[in-house]
């Protein structure tokens, strides 16, 4: 047992630098998608007079677990393993030997499901919180559906910019530019998603 337990340290120990650097990226990316994907069916469906907060909800909840379990997780995690089975094969090469039941195994599979969990979080926590004054109004808090969905706009673009800034601030450059660009992505689809339901 203590054997197993000291192999499983070790193979956590090996989440690396470059799968942690991949983890955020497939952390902000699913997250940018998936509020951008509920940011535009939300407008759309209030422009179309939808005024049921609970319609609005169920697909802002669809659309975000949906991405985040199917893409964020089962496609990353297949992705992921491939690529980590194909360095795998690489090293056995060089080392003409086979590495499975092995550490280095172990350590490739966690570091999948390390970056595949991430991956899936983006996409279903981000929209959730995005969608909180949706679920406010639907709790009788907030007691006017307009200005729940815009509070929902301006919670997703604030996310956005969030976004933005934090992998500004990664990249070492001008937080506030990057959140910025962020920021104007959300009111580009924010402004489409209205033209197209006019």
């Amino acid at each position: 047992m203590t054997k197993r337990i000291s192999n499983l340290t070790l193979a956590f120990s090996m989440i690396d630098e470059k799968t942690k650097s991949v983890a955020r990226r497939m952390f902000a990316t699913n997250a940018v998608d998936a509020l951008l994907a509920v940011l535009g069916a939300t407008v759309a469906q209030y422009l179309a007079g939808v005024r049921n907060p609970s319609i609005m909800v169920s697909s802002a909840l669809g659309i975000s677990f949906v991405m985040g379990v199917f893409s964020g997780v089962v496609a990353t995690l297949l992705v992921e393993s491939a690529e980590q089975q194909a360095e795998i094969k690489h090293v056995e090469q060089v080392m003409a030997t086979k590495l499975s039941n092995t550490i280095l195994h172990r350590g490739s599979l966690i570091a999948s499901i390390y970056v595949a969990l991430w991956s899936g979080l983006g996409m279903i926590v981000m929209p959730v919180i995005g969608i909180a004054p949706l679920l406010l109004n639907m709790a009788l808090i907030i007691e006017s559906l307009d200005n729940a969905v815009w509070m929902t706009i301006c919670t997703i673009d604030l996310q956005l910019f969030c976004l933005g800034a934090w992998l500004g601030n990664l990249a070492g450059g001008r937080w506030y530019t990057w959140g910025l660009k962020f920021l104007g992505i959300g009111l580009v689809v924010t402004l489409i998603a209205g033209l197209l339901m006019r």
